[in-house]
């Protein structure tokens, strides 16, 4: 099989591994993207990987090297410049890079489960209104969009999540709130202690049962480690106070 998975370690690409399994369904290899030994993702990747006698790539990329490589072509390719979608992004077209250069064509991700079932902070609200929960979360799933696959392509490559097939999708928008935010023991690091805490994708973590199925909820850029570059010290060190004024005027100019 000519596909790899991105794989995080999370709860996601964690129950598609399983859910591939059970299936007959194949991977090549998987590949993880981190800037640091201490990155989330490391440990539970690597764990989920040899649990599934995966091939295992591991780039090691420091944030500087993701910026230098990748954002340009980011914010070409997506024709953005909002933060969090382009540190998630600079993540993903890392592990496309290493996609193709492994002759793959196709890359697994694990996009659309989050929307779904309330993975993300800020759906765990309206406990006293789940039909207002339940409008919400449908409303952002029909007006979903993801990079991945601008990404992929830019590659030379075709992504492909399986929470985002419609018939997946068509199920997933019969769950209520309180088959997906509850509270449960949740661990931080793999084999660490696990904490009570509201949390989402219960349906999710229920059905599969995986190293991750209680790890907290990381965003790529937690868990690879790029939130680093969100921090002014980061580009204290890379952009000088001239350089940046001079960007400044240049960009007021050109009417920015």
């Amino acid at each position: 099989a000519k596909r790899a998975i991105i794989l995080s370690g999370g709860v996601d690409t964690s129950a598609i591994l399983a859910a591939a399994r059970e299936l007959g369904i194949t991977f090549s290899c998987a590949v993880t993207v981190i800037t640091g030994e201490d990155s989330p993702d490391r440990a539970f990747a690597q764990a989920v990987a040899l649990e599934h006698g995966l091939e295992h790539h591991i780039v090691r990329v420091t944030s500087s090297e993701l910026i230098e490589c990748y954002l340009p072509a980011c914010v070409r390719e997506l024709a953005t410049f909002d933060g969090m979608t382009l540190r998630n992004s600079l993540v993903i077209a890392a592990a496309m890079r290493k996609v193709r250069e492994l002759g793959l064509l196709h890359a697994v991700v694990g996009d659309g489960a989050d929307e779904l079932f309330g993975g993300y902070s800020f759906m765990w609200g309206s406990a006293d209104d789940p039909a207002a929960w339940q409008e919400k979360r449908d409303k952002m799933c029909r007006q979903w969009t993801f990079a991945t696959s601008a990404l992929a392509a830019a590659e030379g490559l075709t992504s492909h999540s399986p929470f985002c097939d419609p018939d997946f999708v068509a199920f997933a928008l019969t769950t209520r709130r309180e088959d997906c935010i509850g509270v449960r023991p949740i661990r931080l690091v793999l084999k660490g202690p696990a904490v009570e805490h509201e949390t989402g994708k219960l349906i999710l973590r229920e059905a599969f049962d995986t190293l991750a199925s209680w790890r907290r909820k990381d965003p790529i850029e937690v868990g690879s480690g790029i939130t680093i570059i969100t921090h002014d010290a980061f580009w204290a060190e890379i952009v000088g106070d001239a350089e940046l004024e001079a960007a400044r005027t240049e960009a007021e100019q050109r009417g920015f």
